[in-house]
């Protein structure tokens, strides 16, 4: 059996090291955003910058040793990540009018929405300036993914409510919203790691990360919409139901609806009490396997639908944490 206590080791050390890039690169000299940076609660499950450390790690150490590693820098270009998706979600949560955010109260509740809209915008901007220090790609490859996710909002905006979306659309959503940042930070990893190594980036493989981990974020996606419905908030550390409430359509409520003869008769309940729909739906969601099993077969699917190692050179040590943290993406509770 591989053992892996060097290497879990080493990210509880980049977690820690993470957590501390993010205090020094959200060093703010205004009242108001200090105020705000020092209320959000960062640490998180740090999904985005402990997925980059190890598909990096993957790469990087095939050919090289950990101890060779700049872990300052590494740090701070995963601290990175986790701010650029903490200021999406104080975006988010003022479009979801959320009441919660990772067990406390939202920035834009707290704070007012036009502070939350200020400090968004402000860490944004302050992100992709600090990631073009380390590699201009960087940046613009993350600029285009938060153009694809503001992009992935307004459709959603524009379909709030609309019970007659297909499955197609609500994927070209997702992928929008959720998938194109796990792919963008998935192809600066790769070019990070090769940069290091001295080895020349194959263009094609490049694309091809993209896309393997931008469907992987799907399926990330799929499992967060059919745990809105069965957990509750304690167990998801911010609201629960909140999609459908705010007039979200995701893939469970999709099926719900498939079979129902008159969908105008649920939009009109769903515009005059959205929580009463809320409360229908999840009572039979929680309790009808056939959908549940459905949706989280699908997200499997994608699970099951690439084989890293036939295109990747990997460490077998570090591709066993990264098999890991790909499946935790489908198998988790909250």
């Amino acid at each position: 059996m591989l053992k892996t206590n060097n290497e879990l080791n080493l990210l509880e050390n980049l977690r820690s090291k993470t957590i501390e890039k993010i205090k020094e690169l959200t060093y703010f000299d205004n009242t108001l955003v200090s105020r705000i940076n020092d209320y959000i609660n960062y640490e998180g499950k740090m999904i985005r910058s402990g997925f980059f450390y190890i598909f990096f790690f993957s790469i990087f150490s095939k050919y090289k040793s950990e101890n060779e590693i700049n872990l300052e820098e590494l740090a701070k270009i995963g601290a990175i990540f986790e701010l650029v998706h903490s200021a999406t979600l104080v975006h988010d949560d003022i479009l979801d009018s959320a009441k919660k955010r990772r067990g406390k109260t939202a920035v834009h509740i707290k704070f007012g929405i036009d502070g939350a809209l200020i400090f968004g915008d402000i860490l944004i901007i302050s992100t992709l300036s600090k990631i073009y220090d380390i590699n201009p790609l960087y940046t613009k490859i993350l600029m285009k993914a938060l153009e694809d996710m503001s992009f992935g909002e307004v459709l959603q905006y524009q379909n709030k409510f609309n019970v007659f979306l297909d499955l197609e659309q609500y994927f070209n959503i997702i992928k929008l919203k959720t998938g194109v940042l796990f792919g963008s930070i998935s192809q600066i990893a790769y070019h990070y790691a090769f940069s290091l190594i001295n080895k020349s980036i194959n263009e094609i493989i490049f694309q091809k990360v993209y896309e393997i981990f931008t469907d992987y974020g799907i399926a990330f996606q799929i499992v967060d919409d059919i745990l809105d419905y069965t957990k509750d908030s304690k167990t998801l550390k911010k609201d629960s139901n909140i999609d459908i409430v705010t007039g979200r359509i995701t893939y469970p409520l999709i099926l719900f609806l498939e079979n129902k003869k008159n969908r105008e008769y649920y939009k009109k309940i769903w515009l005059k009490n959205p929580s009463y729909l809320a409360s229908l739906v999840s009572k039979e969601l929680k309790n009808n396997r056939e959908i549940i099993n459905q949706v989280l077969f699908e997200a499997r699917k994608i699970l099951n639908k690439y084989n890293l190692n036939e295109i990747f050179e990997f460490n077998p040590n570090w591709y066993k944490l990264l098999n890991n943290v790909i499946k935790s993406f489908i198998f988790r509770e909250f």
